[in-house]
């Protein structure tokens, strides 16, 4: 088989030939990284992601770290390193990555110290150290490698194995001859002996090793290109070779060298085999495929630098005249290139484009100011109002200029483009001629709305106005409304048909002559017609009758109107701006929306809003108001500071994938009481422990970073679960929490994403904050024990002393209670003695009266006397009854009532007809001034009722009734006769009726006497118990 020749040649021919075409296809986004970003060494020779999403730099002075924002340097001084220029950095499938030096004194050979980084710990050591079980000593390894998804390996040739090592696994051997080689080729000086002898000699390498039919390394310093269906190039250089020379092998196992004359053997289709570890030859020409195997840089013989892939094809990346020259590069988890060059780190984006550019500055676009306003775009023509110039753009490329005033709105009707900015005018399509129709003096004209066909609604910045197309009258409308509408972007219909205008100050309803009858705004006193919003930039209603207004400052706000409710969209929904300036809605429920920093998507359905920016191919981040339009089929314009951006939103329905990157925890200290000082937990805190604080001087301090390596102002949010009600939102990358109040909390926090979206990801820091010892459960529950304790004891003692106390005060009572016994015997004993001797001494005189009475001869004293002798038996009997009784403080008023009726009887016996007495008389005890009392009244009223009231009744009868009326504390007392009554007249006139009224009055009672049947006494007094 004959090799073509000048295949590298080809190769560079083929690259320039599609650069052109293919570039335009795709948005490359370059961004230098260097010093004054904080970059420690320009120089850098290799680079690498790790699992964490961290990148790693070798730079001629040392190892660091690169976050986005932030860099961390490790140097021999401060962290050990063994070396200083660092040749390459291999990750394995753990925590290590493995760091590989250059050989001191030389620019290209490696050395055979090798290092090893935990990014887990940021700990640095040797190979041998951090792997222990390490089968082969450090000089044994000529070279290690790894791909994506595939092991570590070490090339150890000098003892027959290589090996390959798995964080689960750990070293296993790999055979270098014997199966799996090429056919023919038993053992390493099978392969070319001149060239294995140099390359022993000089590189001390030479193998070739082949896996499952396919070559994977060829080890010459090499770089190795498939060629489909022929073979493989190798790339390799001698040390005084002052340029690289190339080998070529065939399926068959032949190796021979290819000069300068050879031609390409096939076409690059498939991946390109991954290099070894190598830094960069300065030559003609070199090819740095990635670590992943899906991609190479390429760096011309003219010093421009080209990639390329299978998905891309070659895109330029730096011409020659930008003198970049690329040691390494690889790719993150994103797909974005890290170069590492001489002049710092490049990070490079490729997008294949999807939106159109129009009349951009660095297109030629006629306009001195490219600003765009009105748009209208069908099959045949497309028309963009810049600020200078309105363009109208045929399908078949002829381009008109119609130069003039400034320009806004554009509006097409019948065969003509009514144009508007301080004037109307009116371009014939037909006749392609521009027409001045009428001056406006209102100011300039944001929009315009067929009403009819021959009236056009205009809304300007100070108001409303038709014009007549048949008259060419202009008439200013809507001037008697108590609001005028001002700055009117935008006139519509909406679903009822009826006329809006969107105003700066409100949405207004119009009737078909334009005067407003209807206004929505901020300040309306209606609170049905209220709007969130001060500011409205312009307002749609889509299908299902839902209005979204875009505002100024506010975001978007979804607004039903029928109900009256509204839902905000804003940075916290993943708008990247709350300026909005126009919106259009596409044929895939999507909303679009023109802001002031990007386009922005919303799916109504879900939602989920995505962002675009001049990143993905938008001609300017800024747009304007009252520029969008959607064509009939369906395609999208929004006009803004530079020129139009246009999509077919079918090209983006669904296919936009949310990228997720990294979010991970830098620092987390937290305030140590016994230290006085915060305390560095951050490896507790990725473990996932729970970070435990005192309460008193609880704080913490944590930064944290999103690993999307953009240069965007980054947003960020955290909340503390059961302590904040809602998220709180930063633009820093750090923040600190403090007071807490004692409990368990969970401490979140995500990122926003640069289209908008907020992480998935979230970080969680689990809290815990320890109550002060005094308020803790065990220490309360203690306190009330031992105050329970102390209550207990102070009660036993206090117990002990009232006893102590308690059983003197009862011997010295005990000892006046016998005193007093002794005392109230003797006045009891006296008190008797003094009844009996008065009850005697009445008893005498009762004795002395009845011999009066005997040796009385006239009738009239006899009566005197024997009333005296009643009056004295009631006394007398009061006595009787206080000395037959214990208790002397009262009476039975029942028995004595019952006792003296009984010594009156003798009264009775004279009588014709025997008395009868009924007694109800209660169980009230009184005291014996009451008792001597009653008694006398009842004395007097007995008497007086036996002498004279039953001269004419055969069954005389007396009723003696007493009841007590607790509730009242009265005693009511009545005594009630049968006779012949008595005479009013003479009531009070007898001597008895005299002394009833003494002895109720003593009693504080009232009584009265009345006839009812014969003579009813009553008598109401307090009640005093004895």
């Amino acid at each position: 088989m004959i090799i073509c020749r000048l295949v590298l040649l080809l190769i560079f021919i083929f690259t320039v030939s599609q650069l052109h075409a293919q570039d335009s296809a795709f948005i490359v986004n370059k961004r230098l990284i260097t010093q004054t970003d904080g970059l420690p060494d320009r120089n850098l020779f290799c680079g690498v992601q790790d699992k964490y999403g961290f990148i790693w730099l070798g730079t001629r002075s040392g190892l660091c770290r690169y976050d986005g924002h932030h860099f961390i340097f490790f140097t021999t001084q401060n962290n050990g390193l063994r070396g200083t220029a660092i040749l390459s950095l291999i990750p394995d499938d753990s925590t290590g990555i493995i760091i590989a030096y250059i050989r001191p004194g030389s620019s290209i050979l490696p050395d055979t110290v090798l290092d090893v980084i935990d990014i887990k710990t940021l700990s640095v050591k040797p190979i041998d150290r951090y792997y222990p079980h390490l089968p082969f000593h450090e000089s044994d390894i000529r070279n290690i490698s790894t791909e994506a998804g595939r092991p570590v390996e070490f090339f150890t040739p000098s003892l027959s194995y290589n090996y390959t090592y798995t964080h689960k696994a750990g070293f296993q051997k790999k055979a270098i001859v014997g199966k799996g080689l090429f056919k023919g080729w038993n053992s390493a000086e099978h392969i070319d002996q001149e060239m294995a002898h140099k390359a022993d000699s000089h590189l001390n390498r030479s193998i070739v090793l082949r896996e499952d039919s396919t070559l994977i390394r060829f080890y010459l310093d090499n770089l190795s290109l498939h060629i489909p269906g022929k073979g493989y190039i190798i790339q390799y250089r001698l040390p005084w070779a002052a340029s690289h020379d190339f080998l070529f092998l065939d399926y068959g196992g032949k190796l021979w060298p290819i000069d300068s004359a050879g031609r390409q053997a096939g076409e690059f289709k498939k991946r390109l085999v991954s290099r070894w570890c190598t830094i960069k030859f300065y030559s003609w020409y070199c090819i740095y495929p990635d670590s992943n195997l899906d991609a190479a840089v390429i760096e011309q013989a003219d010093n421009s630098v080209v990639l390329y892939s299978a998905g891309t094809g070659f895109i330029t990346l730096f011409r020659k005249e930008e003198n970049i020259h690329v040691s390494s590069y690889f790719t993150d988890r994103q797909g974005a290139y890290w170069l590492c060059t001489s002049t710092g780190l490049y990070k490079v984006e490729i997008k294949r484009r999807i939106f159109e550019c129009h009349f951009t500055r660095a297109s030629p676009c006629f306009a001195f100011n490219n600003s765009a306003r009105g748009i209208y775009a069908d099959d045949s023509l497309f028309a963009v109002s810049l600020f200078d110039a309105p363009v109208i753009i045929y399908n078949k490329g002829d381009t008109q200029l119609l130069t003039g005033e400034q320009n806004f709105a554009i509006v097409k009707m019948d065969n003509n483009l009514w144009l508007s900015g301080w004037s109307l005018r009116k371009y014939d399509i037909k006749k392609r001629q521009i027409y001045f129709m009428h001056r406006i003096g209102m100011s300039e004209i944001w929009s315009m709305f067929p009403i009819s066909d021959q009236k056009l609604l205009l809304g300007a910045t100070a108001g409303l106005a038709i014009y007549n197309i048949a008259t060419g009258e202009l008439t200013r409308v809507a001037k008697n409304y108590e609001v005028q509408p001002r700055f009117i972007y935008k006139i519509f219909r909406n679903s009822s048909q009826e006329l809006m205008a969107v105003a700066e100050n409100g949405l207004f309803v119009l009737s078909e002559n334009g005067d407003v009858i209807d206004c929505y705004n901020n300040s309306a006193p209606d609170k049905n017609r209220q709007l969130p919003c001060r500011s409205i930039y312009d307002v749609y209603e889509d299908k299902q009758g839902i209005y979204w207004i875009v505002s100024n400052l506010e975001g978007l706000y979804r607004w039903d109107r029928e109900h009256h409710t509204f839902q905000q969209f804003g940075v916290t929904s993943g708008l990247l701006s709350t300026i909005i300036y126009t919106i259009q809605e596409d044929n895939y429920n999507n909303l679009w929306l023109g802001t002031d920093y990007g386009l922005a998507r919303l799916n109504k359905e879900t939602g989920v809003i995505t962002n675009y920016t001049m990143e993905d191919g938008i001609a300017d981040n800024e747009f304007n108001r009252s520029s969008s339009f959607k064509d009939q089929k369906g395609v999208l314009y929004f006009g803004g500071a530079n020129g139009i951006t246009s999509f077919n939103p079918a090209d983006l329905a669904n296919k936009k994938v949310l990228k997720t990157y990294p979010f991970v925890l830098l620092d987390f200290q937290s305030y140590d009481n016994r230290k006085g000082g915060l305390k560095d937990v951050t490896s507790a805190v990725i473990a996932g422990e729970t970070v435990r604080m005192q309460e008193s001087g609880n704080s913490c301090n944590l930064s944290y970073i999103l690993l999307d390596y953009d240069s965007r102002e980054h947003r960020y949010a955290y909340k503390v679960e059961d302590f904040d009600k809602d998220w709180i939102y930063t633009a820093e990358d750090h923040i600190r929490v403090s007071n807490l109040p004692p409990g368990r909390y969970k401490l979140r926090l995500k990122a926003q994403l640069p289209d908008g979206q907020w992480s998935e990801q979230q970080i969680v820091v689990n809290l815990q904050i320890i109550p002060a010892f005094y308020k803790t459960g065990w220490f309360i529950a203690t306190s009330l024990i031992c105050v329970v304790l102390v209550i207990i004891l102070i009660f036993k003692i206090r117990l002990r002393l009232l006893k102590t106390k308690n059983e003197h005060l009862e011997k010295i009572v005990n000892e006046k209670t016998g005193e007093l016994k002794v005392a109230l015997n003797e006045q009891k004993a006296m008190l008797q003695e003094i009844h009996h001797r008065v009850k005697n001494n009445l008893q005498f005189i009762q004795a002395m009266i009845a011999m009066q009475i005997n040796a009385a001869k006239n009738e009239n004293d006899q009566r005197v006397l024997m009333d005296i002798n009643r009056r004295i038996n009631a006394m007398t009997l009061v006595h009787e009854m206080m000395y037959n009784r214990d208790h002397l403080e009262s009476i039975s008023i029942k028995m004595y009532i019952t006792e003296l009726v009984e010594k009156l009887q003798h009264l009775i016996d004279d009588q014709r007809h025997p008395i009868q007495f009924e007694m109800s008389i209660d169980n009230v005890n009184l005291d014996v001034n009451s008792c001597l009392a009653l008694g006398m009244i009842t004395t007097e009223l007995l008497s007086n009722s036996i002498k004279h009231a039953f001269y004419q009744t055969d069954k005389p009868l007396i009723t003696l009734h007493l009841v007590r009326k607790a509730t009242v504390g009265k005693i009511v007392y009545s005594i009630k006769d049968n006779g012949t009554g008595f005479d009013e007249n003479k009531k009070n006139e007898g001597l008895g009726m005299r002394l009833v009224d003494i002895f109720s009055r003593q009693l504080r009672g009232k009584y009265s006497i009345r006839n009812e049947g014969g003579c009813v006494f009553e008598f109401t007094f307090q009640s005093v118990a004895g």
